[in-house]
């Protein structure tokens, strides 16, 4: 997570519209085995999280994205799936369109990730 709180940092200068709104957010949606051990991640994030305690919604937005740690798929409703610790969606906060399914890899390729997501905004 830290790589990615770097790139999120950076959106404050590159990543916003026009009108002054964020171009894209990064919403930590977990998959933590407990309240402290999700708690311990996001005090080293500086983006929103989704509550512990708000299970549905978690499950909702893992439902609606397709996307789950492989140890939830089963209760999901989402087995036979390869699925994978951390995944990482980029969304276009105009469009609600998915910029990115795998901005994992961008952030950890050590290229501009930030660069490549500001160019699927509004796409």
């Amino acid at each position: 997570m830290p790589a990615v709180k770097l790139v999120y940092d950076g959106q404050s200068n590159e990543g916003t519209s026009d009108d002054g709104k964020k171009t894209f957010e990064v919403l930590y949606v977990s998959s933590d085995r407990s309240a402290e051990e999700m708690s311990n991640i996001v005090s080293l994030m500086s983006f929103p999280a989704v509550a512990f305690e708000a299970s549905k919604e978690r499950a909702d937005l893992k439902k609606h994205f397709d996307c789950c740690a492989g140890k939830e798929a089963g209760e999901l409703g989402m087995a036979g799936k390869a699925y994978g610790i951390p995944t990482l969606f980029i969304i276009d906060c105009a469009t609600e369109k998915i910029i990115t399914a795998d901005g994992v890899s961008d952030v950890m390729s050590g290229n501009d990730a930030l660069g490549k997501w500001l160019e699927g905004v509004g796409k």
